[in-house]
């Protein structure tokens, strides 16, 4: 499986995944005005970010040809 997610994508990704979650957990916990189906959203969206960042393995990068990981000789 090779990597297609270079390290700044990777921390970004990371970041806005577990932002993202947290953003949907408080709503459904009720801390955040928001429906129950825009908080379910954010957590999804959350975790497909995280999990992307962490194994560093995009596939719609895959689709699309991108990859943002450094060059390996």
């Amino acid at each position: 499986m090779e990597r297609n997610v270079g390290t700044l994508d990777r921390n970004v990704r990371i970041v806005l995944g577990v932002l993202a979650a947290l953003v949907g957990v408080l709503a459904l916990a009720g801390y955040l005005a928001a429906s129950a189906l825009v908080a379910a959203l954010a957590i999804a969206i959350g975790a497909v970010l995280f999990v992307t960042g962490t194994s560093r393995r995009c596939l719609i990068y895959d689709a699309f040809g991108i990859d943002t990981g450094e060059k390996r000789r």
